[in-house]
């Protein structure tokens, strides 16, 4: 009976994570109680565990989709305040000419179309900002667009608070351990637990375990094969 060996760098990342794992199930399995007890099976546990989270599963916040749709609703916001404005300008009475002094106003602010979050936001800012003068908001009332003017600024406020929570949580995955550190964490953890199964397969309790794992590497060892064939298929059709 040899050393329980394989190289890992052959693994792909979920290749390592299945290795991880059915090392993991067949030693809960084991008749032997002190094995799930064993310092260096507890370190593969806590690497596996760490690797399932932060490598095997997306590192990101996966709030984009929370920020894109809030920032759809702002954008139809301004451009539906815009189109108000531009509506009430025509009429030559007392709110087309309030409308006409906002829209001058509004204009020279600039349009938000084509910006990225962080210039939209900018000029949104600047737009709620001077709109909220007590000039600008008796104009407003005249025009009778205050209503309109606050669910704006509620729309802009409401895609601060989601765009904040996604730089918060992308900054904590962001200072979590790279991939690769994980990775070797895991590895160096499986190779001195299977070291030290290896060094006890002759000891009571230990032969079945040793075996178990054996046949769990030889699987590991054919999915690094058959990828290699198939990657061998692929460049021959090229």
């Amino acid at each position: 009976m040899e050393k329980l060996l394989i190289s890992f760098s052959r693994l792909t990342t979920t290749g390592l994570g299945t290795l991880g794992r059915n090392t993991l199930e067949v030693s809960k399995k084991s008749t032997n109680a002190t094995v799930q007890e064993a310092p260096l099976y507890l370190e593969v546990v806590n690497a596996h565990t760490g690797y399932e989270r932060s490598v095997l599963k997306n590192i990101y916040s996966g709030l984009g989709p929370e920020v894109k749709s809030q920032d759809l609703v702002r954008d139809r916001l301004d451009a539906g305040f815009h189109d108000l404005l531009t509506g009430f300008a025509a009429f030559d009475d007392e709110k087309g000419l309030a409308a006409r002094q906002l829209l001058e106003v509004w204009d020279d602010l600039g349009a938000v179309s084509g910006l990225n979050y962080g210039d939209e936001t900018e000029v949104l800012h600047k737009k709620i900002e001077t709109f909220s003068s007590e000039e600008n908001q008796a104009l407003l009332t005249t025009v009778g667009l205050v209503p309109h003017y606050e669910a704006l600024k509620k729309a802009q406020e409401d895609f601060d608070v989601q765009f904040l929570k996604q730089v918060d949580a992308n900054s904590a995955l962001r200072q979590q351990p790279s991939a690769s550190t994980i990775r070797h964490q895991l590895e160096d953890a499986l190779r001195d637990y299977y070291g030290m199964v290896s060094a006890l397969r002759k000891q009571s309790g230990w032969s079945d375990l040793y075996h178990d794992l054996d046949e769990v590497l030889k699987a590991a060892k054919r999915s690094i094969h058959d990828k290699n064939d198939e990657d061998e298929k692929t460049r021959d059709k090229k």
